[in-house]
């Protein structure tokens, strides 16, 4: 109380000065976080967009892999080459498809050390089957037998189908954290217009309060 009685004896332009300054401020900063959100909610629709084309790219080797495992099966017990086209189309079509996750991760060093990674494991479970689908036709069935009885193939298809889902839960994470950002910016939003409107109405009457008196009985009724 002191402080706005004091405040009275101000001259008339050091008095709107403070008022515009008290009033002007919190719209500032408002504009400011409103910016901020939406620039969060323009990330985090980046992030979407981002999310479903990474996940395109994993399931699409996933896929690839899992047919490559089922024709090499085809091809032992049947004799017939048509189940090798998974592989040749894994074996065309792996290089484009990692080439666009590499490009879709390549701001972030972790994502690429596990991309890497599984090209390496998907690498070796290609190159496996080719050994086992030449032995095959050079009619080396011992080495082809002890393959499938070791279960060397589905555990080497099952570590690289568990690092893809790993990766694919990874980013997830990021793209809920980055929704939990954004939602947190808005209620600093919608809260913050709420203190403003609220702030408005006290300095509206700090200000009438801080006029003299003299112009306070000029002012109409």
């Amino acid at each position: 109380m002191s402080f706005l009685i004091k405040m009275r004896d101000w001259p008339v332009r050091y008095k709107v000065t403070g008022i515009l300054a008290v009033t002007l401020i919190p719209v500032i900063g408002m504009m400011l976080l409103y910016l901020s959100t939406l620039q969060q909610f323009l990330l985090v629709q980046a992030e979407v967009d981002r999310h479903y084309a990474v996940q395109l790219q994993t399931q699409a080797i996933m896929n690839q892999m899992g047919d490559v495992q089922d024709g090499f099966r085809g091809f032992v017990l049947t004799h017939n080459e048509k189940f090798l086209e998974p592989f040749f189309e894994a074996e065309k079509n792996f290089d484009p498809v990692l080439r666009r996750l590499k490009d879709l991760i390549r701001k972030e060093s972790d994502r690429q050390q596990q991309v890497a990674q599984i090209e390496e494991d998907i690498r070796a479970f290609l190159q496996l089957k080719r050994r086992m689908i030449d032995a095959f036709e050079n009619g080396d069935l011992a080495l082809v037998r002890e393959h499938i009885e070791s279960g060397k193939g589905t555990a080497a298809l099952a570590k690289i189908q568990t690092a893809l889902t790993s990766f694919e839960e990874l980013e997830r994470n990021r793209l809920f954290e980055h929704q939990r950002q954004a939602n947190q910016l808005e209620k600093i939003s919608r809260y913050g217009i709420a203190a403003v409107t609220s702030a408005y109405c006290s300095c509206g009457g700090l200000g009438v309060g801080c006029w003299p008196a003299r112009l306070r009985r000029l002012s109409p009724a």
